[in-house]
């Protein structure tokens, strides 16, 4: 395993709260309290643009050979 942690997560952030003596009682009891919810933007950056598209595309082409594998199974088949 990659000893790489990535700015945002939650290992670097439990990580800093170790750092900084805070106790899980404390981290515990805040977050009992607390409301948590993601926050969407409608401007994604052009990575995560590609990246969607990217992904979509792979997805696409997954369901087509799936489609091609099926059809040359039923014409086996029939």
């Amino acid at each position: 395993m990659a000893d790489f942690t990535q700015e945002g997560s939650i290992e670097v952030a439990l990580s800093r709260l170790r750092w900084a003596a805070i106790s899980s009682k404390a981290v515990a009891d805040t977050l009992a309290t607390s409301f948590v919810s993601p926050v969407l933007t409608a401007y994604t950056t052009e990575v995560q643009r590609i990246s969607i598209l990217d992904t979509e595309r792979d997805i696409a082409t997954f369901h087509v050979h799936q489609l091609i594998h099926k059809s040359k199974c039923n014409k086996r088949l029939g």
